[in-house]
């Protein structure tokens, strides 16, 4: 019997609670200028409760029996230039010390059946070069679009 759950899920009751040793270890481990952003989990519950509501934010958790060890989001909304519903990542993310086995594997799947479900035809996601992300999702038939080029103002 799999011991792992995954299911969609509003993330906003959440956030300042069982999610929020996740929420630090993401932050810390992903974003890109460590002086700027401090994690304000006000700020952050409040917008996903809006885009939750608004119905373009669409969630799952990961569970190891009724421990929360993962998330990922999608902003779901149609393209402005393109006439198409797109989905686009707002967040993947597994406990460390449980990235093993097919794990990611199943949560990008079920993310995608989530975004088909909601009338996506496209969905995109955004990791760092190099990573287990980004060679999952090549293998899942994923391809590079775009380089995001950022910097500090």
């Amino acid at each position: 019997m799999d011991e792992y759950s995954i299911q969609a899920e509003h993330l906003a009751p959440l956030i300042k609670g069982e999610m929020q040793p996740l929420l630090r270890d993401y932050h810390r481990e992903l974003r890109i200028y460590p002086h700027l952003g401090a994690l304000d989990l006000d700020a952050i519950e409040q917008l996903q409760a809006a885009l939750e509501t608004a119905g373009v934010m669409h969630s799952a958790t990961v569970r190891h029996g009724d421990e929360l060890i993962g998330f990922a989001s999608l902003l779901i909304q149609p393209h402005t230039q393109f006439g198409m519903v797109y989905a686009q990542s707002h967040a993947l993310y597994i406990d460390p010390a449980r990235r093993r086995g097919r794990l990611a594997l199943r949560l990008v799947e079920f993310m995608e059946q989530l975004a088909r479900k909601q009338g996506a035809q496209v969905i995109a996601w955004g990791t760092k070069f190099g990573t287990p992300a980004a060679r999952l999702f090549a293998l899942r038939g994923y391809h590079v679009q775009d380089v995001i080029y950022s910097k500090e103002l």
